[in-house]
């Protein structure tokens, strides 16, 4: 075992997913209880114990074991501290994270605007000729590393197998895309899904 997954749990019923790499103590004592940012103030103020959930050889099987218990939980489960899950957040750390940076803004004297289709348009050409010009992302490949990483990104959305969770209908089972039109025709919100 080099990593393990674990959850802490609160005395008043919250809780929090994540990893850690086994650094040779009994994972249970080794004095890690995770590096929350959002609600650090719970490990300070409330009495809460740590439970193992898995072991892993690798990184990636870790990272990707602590996403299922993350994803399915963190934007719905009101008693979930975890404030993000691969690069997504939860609806709470999405409007905090924007309090503080129009707070931030509001203090520096930016001036936030709505800004208007051709200033987009112009934002996006002038992005896209810096990704040009400096061979950034796609822009950086050659036509056969191009090819190789859409198969690539398309096998692996095509072995993903997603269910819908949505009370009210038929738990559906679908690849990704499949799933979301599924769901569009019956006017499904997109967040009633589970990876299986």
């Amino acid at each position: 075992m080099n990593y393990y997954t674990y959850t802490i749990y609160f005395v008043d019923g919250y809780y929090y997913h994540g990893y850690a790499k086994y650094r040779g103590k009994d994972p249970l004592n080794d004095g890690y209880y995770g590096s929350p940012v959002t609600h650090k103030e719970k490990w300070l103020t409330t009495m809460h114990w740590k439970e193992i959930t898995g072991m892993y050889k690798t990184l990636d099987a870790v990272t990707f074991a602590e996403q299922e218990k993350i994803r399915p939980v963190f934007r719905e489960d009101l008693l979930c501290l975890n404030a993000a899950c691969n690069g997504l957040f939860s609806k709470k750390a999405a409007v905090l994270g924007g309090r503080i940076s129009g707070a931030k803004a509001a203090e520096s004297g930016q001036i936030l605007t709505i800004s208007s289709f051709e200033s987009c348009q112009l934002g996006g050409q002038r992005g896209s000729t810096t990704l040009m010009k400096k061979k950034l992302g796609l822009f950086g490949m050659s036509p056969e590393e191009k090819q190789s990483a859409t198969e690539k990104g398309a096998a692996a959305q095509h072995q993903q197998r997603w269910m819908n969770t949505h009370p009210d209908f038929e738990p559906f089972v679908s690849t990704p895309c499949g799933l979301s039109h599924w769901q569009k025709a019956k006017g499904i919100d997109k967040t009633f899904r589970v990876k299986l």
